[in-house]
C-alpha cells in the first residue's frame, strides 16, 4: 500500500512539475511540430533597357528542399531523394550540413524540379518527412550571346557567404549576384524575403495557414533601368558575328551613359539561370575565343594609330611642336640609328603638317614626335587621358592595362639595356603600351565633350516598390590635360580623317551628319593585325562616341569603321531624328484591280 502511495505521489509531482513549470516548453514543442516556417523568397528585381524594353526577369521553378532539423531524424529519406532526384547521397547530404547552422529553415537540394516528380512527391508525402515541394522564382534573361558579359548571372549563396556578410540577412537557398549588372546592384535587385507560417499534420501534410501567427510577405527587388539600348546591343552583336572576335562599346559624351557594350564572343545569361551542364561548362572552358573574358574591360591590347592623337595633343601642350610643324618627308619609312621603322604606306605620305599627319595616320610623320617628346613626357599625357587606370565603370573585375615608362623600362632592360627608339614605337601605340577598348572610347568621349571625362556607367534608374524612381546622376570623372585650343585642333584632325579625301575613313563621309574618327591598325604577335575605330558624332553636338575592336581583322578602316558607322546611324536615326531621319517607308502604289487579281493567284 504504501508502494502504491509513493508511486502516486511520484506521477501527481511529475505531472504537476510538466503542466506547471514545463508547460511553456512543451507548448512550444507542440507548436513546432505543427508549424512550418516556410521562407518566401523576394522577387529578384526587373532589368530593363534606358526604353523600359525586358532584359532579366523571372520565371517558376519547382524545388526540393529539406528542413536540417527534422531531416536528422530520417536519415533514410536522403536515400530516396537520391534515387529519386538522381543526385547522388553525398552531395545531398553536404548541402544539408552546409544549412545545419540554421536547423528550421529550408535548404534547397534540387531546382528545375520536372512537374511528374513534384507529383510524385506529393501523392507520397508521408515518405518524405522534413522535405518540401515549393515553386520558386529563377533568373530569365532575353536571348542573345551579349547578355553574359553585361547582365551577368546569380548563383546561391555559400555558408562563407552568409558568415563573410551578416548585414545582408543572407540564408541558405538564397541567390545573390555573381557578375556583371546582377553583381553591381545586387543590393537594388535582391528585395527582401518573407515568411509564411503554415500549420501541417502529423504525417506533414499541409493544412494551411497556421492560426494567430501573420505571415511577414516578401519585398521584391527594385525595377532597375539600364542604360543600354536593346535594339543597338543586337545591331552591334549581328555585325561583330561576321568575325571570331571583338568588342563595340558606345558612350553618350555628356553624361558617360553606356549605350551599347557588347563582346564578341559571348554567352548567354540564360546558361547560368539553371543548372549548369558540364557539357556546356566544359565547352566554354575551352573554347580558344574564351567567350567568358570580358574584352570591352579586360582585354588588353595595344592601340595601334588611334594613339597618335594624345601624342599629337602632348606633343603640342609641351611646345614641342605647332599645328604647321613639318618633319623630314615620309618615303615610306625612317631610319632610327640602325633599325628601319616603316609606315604603312609603303610609297610614303610625302611632307605633312599635324592635321594632314592625324588624317592619314602616317606613322613617319609620329615616329619624329616620339623622338621629340621623350617616354616619360608621352607617359604623363597618356595617363592623364585615363589610360593605365581603372575607368571606374560599375562592372565588377576591370582592368588598369598598361602605360610604361622610364622607370618600367629600366626595371625590365636595365638603365643600358633599352634605346630611344622604343620612344617611335610607342608613339604610334605600340609596344608596350596596352589598353581597353573602354579606355579608348573614354578617352574620344572626353575628346568629344571638349575635354570632359564622365565615367562611364550603366545605371540610369532604379525604382523600388511602391517608390518614384530615382534617377543617377552623371559623374565628372577628370579632365583631359589639354588646353582648349589643342583639344579644337585634335577634333579638325579627327574630322579630317572622315571628311578629308585622303583621310583613312574618307568613305564614310556623309552629306546628312559630321563624324570625327581615328583609325588604327595593331600589330599582333599570334595573327593578323587587330582593327580599331574610335569616333563621336555629331562633330558640333556630339550625342554618340563609338570604338569598334576587332581582333585578327587587319585595318580598322576595312573591318573596323563600318560598324562604328552602322551603330551611330542606327543611333541617331532612332534617338536624334532631327539629326539623321530615319529612312522613309515606301508605299507601293495600288493596283488595278484585275492586275492585283492575276497577283494573288500566281502566289497562291
Amino acid at each position: 500500500m504504501a508502494a502504491i502511495l509513493a508511486g502516486a505521489l511520484f506521477l501527481a509531482a511529475r505531472l504537476a512539475y510538466l503542466q506547471v513549470f514545463r508547460s511553456e516548453h512543451y507548448a512550444r514543442l507542440s507548436q513546432e511540430n505543427r508549424m512550418r516556417v516556410s521562407p518566401e523568397p523576394a522577387l529578384r528585381g526587373l532589368i530593363v533597357d534606358r526604353n523600359g524594353v525586358e532584359l532579366a526577369g523571372n520565371r517558376p521553378s519547382f524545388v526540393v528542399s529539406v528542413v536540417p532539423r527534422e531531416i536528422g531524424r530520417h536519415s533514410a529519406v536522403l536515400e530516396k531523394l537520391s534515387a529519386r532526384l538522381g543526385t547522388e547521397v553525398d552531395e545531398l547530404q553536404a548541402r544539408v550540413a552546409a544549412g545545419r547552422s540554421m536547423p528550421y529553415w529550408p535548404v534547397a537540394l534540387r531546382r528545375d524540379i520536372d512537374f511528374q516528380s513534384i507529383c510524385y512527391f506529393e501523392e507520397h508525402v508521408e515518405q518524405f518527412p522534413g522535405v518540401l515541394f515549393q515553386t520558386a522564382a529563377v533568373r530569365r534573361y532575353i536571348p542573345g550571346n551579349w547578355t553574359g558579359n553585361v547582365l551577368g548571372y546569380t548563383r546561391e549563396v555559400t555558408s562563407r557567404d552568409i558568415e563573410k556578410q551578416p548585414a545582408m540577412g543572407l540564408r541558405p537557398g538564397n541567390y545573390i549576384g555573381a557578375a556583371g549588372i546582377e553583381r553591381a546592384y545586387d543590393h537594388h535587385l535582391r528585395g527582401a524575403d518573407g515568411l509564411r507560417y503554415l500549420e501541417v499534420s502529423a504525417l506533414g501534410r499541409m493544412v494551411g495557414p497556421m492560426p494567430g501567427i501573420a505571415d511577414k510577405p516578401a519585398v521584391a527587388g527594385s525595377v532597375t533601368m539600364l542604360t543600354i539600348d536593346r535594339d543597338l546591343q543586337e545591331l552591334a552583336d549581328s555585325l561583330l558575328g561576321e568575325y571570331g572576335s571583338g568588342v563595340a562599346v558606345a558612350l553618350d559624351p555628356a553624361t558617360g551613359e553606356v549605350l551599347c557594350f557588347v563582346n564578341r564572343p559571348g554567352f548567354s545569361a540564360n546558361l547560368f539561370s539553371g543548372v549548369v551542364p558540364q557539357d556546356d561548362w566544359d565547352r566554354l572552358l575551352a573554347d580558344p575565343l574564351r567567350p567568358l573574358l570580358n574584352r570591352a574591360t579586360k582585354g588588353l591590347y595595344p592601340p595601334g594609330s588611334v594613339a597618335k592623337l594624345w601624342i599629337a595633343a602632348a606633343a603640342l601642350e609641351k611646345g614641342v611642336i605647332d599645328e604647321n610643324t613639318t618633319f623630314t618627308p615620309c618615303y615610306g619609312g625612317l631610319q632610327i640609328g640602325n633599325r628601319y621603322f616603316r609606315c604603312h604606306k609603303p610609297a610614303g605620305h610625302g611632307r605633312l603638317s599635324l592635321v594632314d599627319a592625324i588624317a592619314q595616320s602616317c606613322d613617319v610623320y609620329f615616329y619624329q614626335v616620339g623622338l621629340k617628346l621623350g617616354v616619360d613626357t608621352w607617359a604623363e599625357y597618356t595617363k592623364g587621358c585615363g589610360f593605365g587606370r581603372k575607368t571606374g565603370i560599375d562592372l565588377p573585375d576591370e582592368d588598369a592595362g598598361l602605360v610604361p615608362d622610364v622607370d618600367y623600362f629600366n626595371r625590365r632592360y636595365g638603365k643600358k639595356g633599352w634605346t630611344k627608339t622604343l620612344a617611335a614605337n610607342l608613339a604610334i601605340g605600340q609596344g608596350e603600351l596596352l589598353t581597353t577598348p573602354l579606355q579608348v572610347v573614354q578617352a574620344m568621349a572626353g575628346l568629344a565633350n571638349r575635354g570632359r571625362v564622365m565615367r562611364p556607367h550603366f545605371l540610369r534608374a532604379y525604382q523600388a516598390p511602391n517608390h518614384p524612381w530615382t534617377m543617377s546622376t552623371p559623374e565628372l570623372s577628370f579632365e583631359l590635360p589639354f588646353h582648349r585650343p589643342t583639344i579644337d585642333l585634335l577634333i579638325r584632325g579627327t574630322r579630317a580623317v572622315v571628311e578629308d579625301v585622303h583621310g583613312t575613313a574618307h568613305w564614310l563621309a556623309d552629306k546628312r551628319y559630321t563624324m570625327a574618327g581615328k583609325t588604327g591598325t595593331a600589330q599582333n604577335p599570334h595573327g593578323k593585325e587587330h582593327a580599331w575605330f574610335a569616333a563621336f558624332a555629331p562633330v558640333d553636338n556630339p550625342v554618340i562616341a563609338v570604338v569598334v575592336l576587332v581582333e585578327n581583322a587587319g585595318h580598322g578602316s576595312v573591318a573596323a569603321a563600318p560598324i562604328a558607322r552602322s551603330i551611330i546611324e542606327a543611333y541617331l536615326m532612332k534617338n536624334y531624328p532631327q539629326i539623321l531621319p530615319p529612312p522613309k517607308k515606301v508605299t507601293p502604289l495600288p493596283l488595278p484591280a484585275e492586275v492585283a487579281k492575276a497577283d494573288s493567284l500566281e502566289n497562291r
